[in-house]
């Protein structure tokens, strides 16, 4: 690494540099949807009368909200890029 200038500044601006403003937008919106849907998915398995330890049901609880977050990132995604040549899904 030392050989190829691959210092941390160097690999970090690389790093940031690959992605353009429209998947970083993206990225953004995605991680923010998973962590809403991921945060209100453990606060409605508080209110299950079943424990972690107990069940997997609360496990499931949280994916199921996870899964919500994704889809709903999937269609904001593909109906803001509905009629694009340039969309990112098919």
């Amino acid at each position: 690494m030392i050989e190829t200038n691959l210092d941390d500044e160097n690999v970090i601006k690389a790093i940031l540099e690959t992605k353009g403003n429209k998947e970083r937008e993206q990225d953004v919106l995605k991680w923010m949807l998973l962590g809403i849907f991921g945060g209100l998915g453990l606060v409605i398995q508080e209110f299950l009368p079943y424990s972690m330890d107990e069940s997997i049901l609360p496990y499931g609880v949280i994916i199921i909200f996870l899964s919500i977050g994704l889809l709903i990132y999937y269609l904001l995604i593909k109906n803001r890029f509905k009629n694009r040549d340039d969309s990112p899904v098919k």
